[in-house]
């Protein structure tokens, strides 16, 4: 049987992280219902281990800071905007990559690619 891991992020913590990417990047995070259409047309999706751009901005409504900014998916993100064209309330998935990729760099982290970050 595989354990589960669960964890709990306040409230607090989550709505600061929401409105901190969302007014850096300019994207209406809460309005990403989960239909996955940004999924279906990412290029990097299986890169990343089915790390998706639903599943980015999920990380992000749950607050989950460091796995948000710690992810393949930021670092591998093409910022083709095919996620943002497929998306029904327009967010650009590409968007919110770049603005974490920044805010790693501001808080000093490792990049998981340093190549990746030496070309961003």
């Amino acid at each position: 049987m595989e354990e589960q891991t669960t964890f709990q992020v306040s409230g607090d913590k989550a709505r600061e992280l929401i409105g901190e990417i969302a007014r850096r990047s300019e994207q209406p995070l809460t309005s990403c219902y989960q239909c996955r259409r940004c999924a279906a047309g990412c290029p990097v999706g299986e890169a990343t281990g089915y790390l998706t751009p639903d599943r980015l901005i999920r990380m992000v409504l749950l607050g989950d800071r460091d796995m948000a900014l710690n992810n393949d998916l930021v670092w591998r993100c093409l910022s083709c905007y095919t996620c943002g064209t497929r998306c029904p309330n327009g967010i650009h998935t590409s968007r919110v990559t770049e603005t974490l990729k920044q805010m790693a760099h501001e808080e000093h982290q490792e990049p998981l690619y340093p190549k990746i970050f030496s070309f961003h």
